[in-house]
């Protein structure tokens, strides 16, 4: 056994604090295996010759280390079109109302991914936006109208979703052959999204536990399964902050067993045709 098949207690404890200072997320004394499988290709290409001189690189705090260490941990499985009640509710309440809204008001719709990850909810998103223009179900809005913007800590995971070009599992799991072939490009071994979908989006790094106080206007945000890795009570402080980034009528989606509430006084429940969806209180 190499000495970077092993990660000693200690050794995990330190990454685990490392981690957490970096971005709140929370590791459990269960998740030893996880963090040995996601660091040790990293300490290999740092020439790391065990987990103690890893450590030490990270405690230097040199920005391609601290990034790598991130991008090692943070960056999860994503897929299309998670679950069926989340495509329901966008499609039947929630993006034609807000089409509706900003029509009336002459204005773009604004749709934030907070944990976009590689980009999958954010393209789902624009997938759904373009079915419904062809429909004609977005209040004669064009395309161009809306605006949707992905934001995650993993500065890889940000590069692929900007990239837009998924290869192998990741351009099939959720996404339909009809979708594939409605929405993407064919390239290599893999599929792109069609630059008039890629136009609609943005993705840039923002790490939520430390969002500022500016206020913003955004008509849609998801916040969805990305919370349980943070403690209760950095959840409740997301969530807190987050009302300030809501526009009048702004509207926030979760997972489909998450609840706002229990973190947060600031939201109340509703119930539209799909499922359940969380607003400020007062809006």
């Amino acid at each position: 056994m190499g000495k970077l098949d092993l990660l000693r207690p200690g050794q995990f404890q330190k990454l685990r604090d490392a981690v957490k200072d970096l971005t709140g997320i929370v590791f459990e004394d269960t998740d030893v295996e996880f963090m040995l499988r996601r660091l040790r290709p990293l300490a290999g290409r740092l020439g790391c010759a065990d987990f103690d001189e890893f450590i030490t690189k990270v405690q230097r705090g040199t920005s391609v280390v601290r990034n790598g260490l991130v991008d090692a941990v943070t960056t999860r499985e994503t897929q299309w079109f998670r679950d069926a009640s989340f495509e329901k509710l966008l499609s039947e309440t929630l993006l034609p109302e807000a089409a509706q809204r900003a029509k009336e008001e002459r204005r773009q719709v604004k749709i934030w991914s907070a944990a976009a990850s590689t980009g999958q909810e954010a393209y789902s998103i624009a997938i759904l936006l373009a079915e419904l223009e062809g429909q004609g179900r977005l209040s004669g809005l064009p395309l161009q109208s809306f605006r949707i913007r992905g934001t995650d800590l993993s500065l890889e995971a940000l590069a692929t979703a900007r990239e837009g070009y998924y290869s192998g599992v990741a351009a099939q799991r959720g996404l339909s052959e009809k979708r594939r072939a409605a929405f993407f490009d064919p390239e290599r071994a893999g599929f792109r999204v069609k630059p008039r979908l890629r136009a609609l989006t943005t993705f840039e790094r923002a790490n939520l536990t430390q969002l500022d106080a500016k206020r913003e206007d955004w008509d849609l945000i998801l916040l969805r399964n990305v919370l349980i890795y943070f403690t209760p009570e950095t959840r409740g402080r997301i969530l807190d902050s987050m009302v300030r980034k809501f526009g009048p009528q702004g509207v926030l989606m979760m997972g489909g067993s998450e609840d706002p509430q229990r973190y947060s006084k600031l939201y109340e429940r509703k119930r539209a045709e799909g499922g359940v969806f969380f607003v400020p209180k007062g809006a």
